[in-house]
């Protein structure tokens, strides 16, 4: 089991690439979209604690003395991660980015609308694993036993 820190990072970004707000002349582009608003661009960054517990469950089979086949499964699990759809906040207001108010930027009307949401969920990673295992240990150890058995004899 892992246990320790788990740094947590959100980069939020987005433009409004538009001619509409110049009797379609050369395209404008502007900060912000319908989720990117002033109010939650940029990067944030934390850390927390977390836990990474793994299980293994593997089952084996000898083929023959020498050959054995393995076959198993892993799981793995990770607390307090972020995942990027989970952090998508889609409460906006619409006064606050060109996106809806049809004009270039002005001073915002209302509640702000769109800020940093940080979400965390438990991530579990599952993968299967397979393998082949030839072993001469069981060749060696049976030498071994005839080399004592006749070195027994010529005593």
């Amino acid at each position: 089991m892992g246990l320790g820190a788990m740094v947590q990072s959100v980069d939020i970004d987005g433009q409004l690439v538009t001619n509409d707000f110049n009797n379609f002349g050369a395209p404008q582009t502007f900060a912000g979209g319908y989720f990117a608003q002033p109010t939650n661009i940029g990067t944030h960054t934390r850390s927390v604690f977390a836990a990474v517990p793994e299980l293994n469950l593997t089952l084996g089979y000898q083929i023959t003395p020498r050959i054995s086949v393995f076959a198993g499964y892993t799981f793995m699990y990770a607390s307090n991660v972020l995942r990027a759809p989970a952090q998508v906040n889609r409460t906006v207001n619409p006064f606050g980015a060109p996106a809806f108010t049809d004009d270039p930027p002005r001073p915002r009307i209302g509640p702000a609308g769109a800020v940093v949401q940080v979400q965390l969920i438990g991530f579990l990673g599952p993968g299967p694993s397979t393998s082949v295992s030839r072993s001469a240990s069981r060749a060696i150890s049976d030498r071994l036993s005839r080399l004592r058995a006749s070195e027994g004899e010529h005593s």
